[in-house]
């Protein structure tokens, strides 16, 4: 996780809004503490801050092996929970920020998949392979 104190731009938080909104189903609104929260039917994957903090909900095993791996850190305010915090300082990070969302938004779709038909199932491993995600995450979406 980028400990960075940099302040984004306000056009890499709102390329990062534009590209996770575009994924099947997801949904943005305002989030109750400031910035944009990111939903797919009623579930929040994440949402990010005006300051370029972007929190993200995973199982807490993603989580773990996400932190792990170093692709991201604990949560600023709940280090012990499934969610986690990463901060997008520079333009080149947003790339990263995305793909952190879209593996929250994989592991939620995929499961809601599972129990209603107008949810389609992603293509969890070719967007895994895509992401280039860790082995780890990738033997944790296999299961």
């Amino acid at each position: 996780m980028s400990h960075d104190t940099a302040s984004p731009s306000r056009a890499s938080i709102d390329r990062v809004v534009e590209t996770v909104a575009a994924l099947p189903g997801v949904g943005t609104a305002p989030h109750r503490f400031g910035g944009t929260e990111f939903t797919l039917r009623g579930r929040e994957l994440g949402h990010v801050h005006a300051d370029g903090y972007l929190d993200i909900s995973y199982p807490r095993a993603v989580r773990d092996a996400l932190v792990a791996e170093g692709w991201t850190g604990p949560h600023h305010l709940y280090p012990d929970s499934g969610w986690t915090t990463f901060h997008l300082t520079v333009p080149a990070n947003v790339a990263h920020a995305t793909a952190l969302v879209t593996l929250s938004y994989l592991w939620h779709a995929a499961a809601l998949s599972k129990r209603h038909a107008d949810v389609p199932a992603p293509d969890t491993e070719g967007e895994l392979a895509r992401l280039d995600a860790p082995a780890s995450v990738r033997r944790l979406f296999a299961r």
